[in-house]
């Protein structure tokens, strides 16, 4: 397919642009006049898009099937000639992306409508950063309920949406016809009342989740305690959580760490990111990590407090045979030189497992570095290292990259 670099003084205005480009998509997918394999239609303007058809494609190209499609950053409303495209015989799309559009209530019922025919193939379905809110979220879960539906991957996050939303969401994923297995609800207006419903889902036999974004919302402690009692179950089959951005501290990773250590628990991928996590909140975690039945492959502790004595245990697990761990991010701490020797005296050991490693934003000097080329050279050294070392003052970093993340998305939308 063609990709040609826009002419910014000749384009249309935005919002004139992508509709009519929409509606051109739409069109020739019905019509089958051009069929794709993935496209980006922010990379061409609508002029450029109908000369690039007239002139034809190879017969080979005509043949290829829309799979991936992404219209992210624009100003659609509604999407209803997608909508209206999504449910012919002949559209094969399994992927689509309307993250930071201006889609509401109406534009999510044009949706659901299409994920509901047995004709709509969708498989992935990106909503981020729109207005989507309780309502919109109630209509999804109509559709989600519905045993046509494909969908297994779902990202709202950015959409003011609360714990009712989350109730409605609960219910949907309780269903056996429900097929998600991937649930992006971050920076919304969570709070540990909405935690305690998504327990009781993920504790059912028939909820396929695996995978829960919650980075960025209201969950202190109690709704950590309800996740880490749920995590124990045997029937829950969550292998990667996201909570970073929340108010867990160390009082809920010893909570968690006992969910860590039961035989049923999960979890592979954990992110604790921006939660206030000190030495003590480390110490429970290497208990963990030490154990037979703990799981953990990739841990994420950045932006916390953790400085080189929270370093100095967690070398001493990474030592254990039995810590599973090969992804460790502690970008955005204290963590020294003196840390860094710590960590290069693990990585040299054949029992640590380690592959990457993030440092970014610490205070690590020349002499830090020079400790790690050292441990590169060691044979027993597997590392592929992120050493991006930031010499600015550390930020209040507990925060900071979710409020830019809120900052940046909202603003694209207004």
């Amino acid at each position: 397919m063609f990709v040609q670099k826009h002419d910014k003084n000749k384009r249309l205005p935005l919002e004139v642009t992508l509709n009519d480009l929409s509606k051109l998509a739409a069109q020739l997918l019905r019509e089958r006049t051009y069929l794709f394999i993935e496209e980006n239609l922010k990379t061409f303007n609508l002029q450029e898009g109908k000369s690039k058809v007239k002139q034809g494609a190879s017969k080979r190209e005509a043949k290829r099937k829309l799979t991936t499609l992404d219209q992210s950053y624009n100003q659609i409303p509604d999407a209803g000639s997608l909508c209206e495209a999504l449910q012919k015989p002949t559209y094969k799309l399994t992927k689509l992306n309307l993250s930071v559009n201006q889609i509401t209530y109406a534009g999510v019922v044009s949706l659901c409508e299409a994920l509901q025919t047995p004709t709509c193939q969708l498989t992935t379905l990106n909503l981020s950063v729109n207005q989507i809110t309780d309502a919109g979220v109630g209509r999804l879960c109509a559709a989600l309920q519905t045993p046509t539906c494909k969908l297994t991957t779902l990202d709202l996050s950015v959409n003011q949406i609360t714990d009712a939303g989350v109730g409605r969401l609960c219910e949907a994923l309780q269903t056996p016809i429900c097929k998600l297995t991937i649930l992006d609800l971050s920076v919304n207006q969570i709070t540990d009342a909405g935690v305690v419903s998504l327990c009781e889902a993920l504790q059912t036999p028939t909820c396929q989740l695996t995978t829960l974004d919650l980075t960025g919302n209201k969950i202190t402690y109690a709704g950590f305690v309800s996740l880490c009692e749920a995590l124990q179950t045997p029937t829950c089959q969550l292998t990667t959580l996201y909570l970073g951005g929340n108010k867990i501290t160390d009082a809920g990773v010893v909570s968690l760490c006992e969910a860590l250590q039961t035989p049923t628990c999960k979890l592979t991928t954990l992110d604790l990111t921006g939660n206030k996590i000190t030495y003590a909140g480390v110490v429970s975690l290497c208990a963990a990590l030490q154990t037979l039945t703990c799981k953990l492959a990739t841990l994420d502790l950045s932006a916390n407090q953790i400085t080189d004595a929270g370093v100095g245990s967690l070398c001493a697990a990474l030592q254990t045979p039995t810590c599973k761990l090969t992804t460790l991010d502690l970008s955005g701490n204290q963590i020294t030189d003196a840390g860094v020797v710590s960590l290069c005296e693990a990585l040299q050991t054949s029992t640590c497992k380690l592959t990457t490693l993030h440092l970014t934003g610490n205070k690590i000097t020349d002499a830090g570095v020079d400790s790690l080329c050292e441990a590169l050279q060691t044979p027993t050294y597997v590392l592929g290292v992120d050493t991006r070392v930031s010499f600015l003052p550390l930020l209040s970093l507990e925060r900071a990259w979710v409020k830019e993340r809120r900052g940046t998305l909202e603003k694209n939308r207004a």
